[in-house]
């Protein structure tokens, strides 16, 4: 399975790659940042006989990203961690999790003025995720699986330096995990930082 989730990122490297050939100039943008992922229609991350998921979990992400000296549209690759623990089952002292590891391709708009000191953005794309179920009966009850779905979402970067700046973004992740409807919406803010590098063709 890891090998599938390296083979996924060796794909969206060679994708931002690429889009770093197809242009003049570019920059390359890196970014981390961590916040809180909220699980959809809860029933549905219901494994076997266990619980349903709580409401709230944490989350962190790690991007990189390139984007055209002059353009709207730009290119990013985020890896993403999330961690969401289910309601307590009768009887138990633990609480059964899902431990979610995955990536986004997404094409990114970025639309407005970009020297103003908020910055809006849109995003979209295909995403790939593997989800760790650790049961309360570990490792009896564990169970993995990992899907294909996709995402969508929109951000705002926040600062006038086009060196490093804050952002805040919220998203819509799908993927039909466990063969049931995995929906969630992570929201994360963080710090990007821009390599000001030019590269030629």
């Amino acid at each position: 399975m890891r090998g599938i989730l390296r083979s996924a990122v060796a794909v969206g490297l060679l994708g931002l790659l690429g889009a770093v050939g197809a242009e003049a100039q570019v920059r390359v943008v890196l970014g981390a940042g961590g916040g809180t992922i909220s699980p959809m229609s809860k029933s549905k991350w219901t494994v076997g006989s266990g619980t349903a998921v709580k409401s709230l979990g944490y989350g962190a992400q790690f991007m990189i990203g390139v984007q055209p000296s002059k353009g709207m549209v730009s290119v990013r690759l985020d890896g993403q961690y999330a961690s969401v623990n289910h309601e307590l089952a009768t009887g138990a002292s633990t609480r059964a999790k899902d431990k979610l590891s995955g990536a986004n391709l997404d094409l990114v708009l970025h639309p407005g003025n970009a020297s103003g000191g908020i910055r809006p953005y849109i995003l979209a794309g295909p995403s790939f995720y593997h989800d760790s179920y650790r049961s309360v009966n570990t490792p009896a009850g564990d169970s993995t699986n990992t899907k294909l779905g996709f995402n969508g979402g929109a951000g705002l970067n926040l600062g006038k330096s086009d060196r490093v700046w804050f952002f805040l973004e919220a998203r819509y992740v799908y993927a039909k995990i466990f063969e049931k409807t995995h929906s969630f919406v992570p929201v994360t803010a963080g710090v990007r930082i821009s390599t000001h590098q030019a590269y030629a063709k």
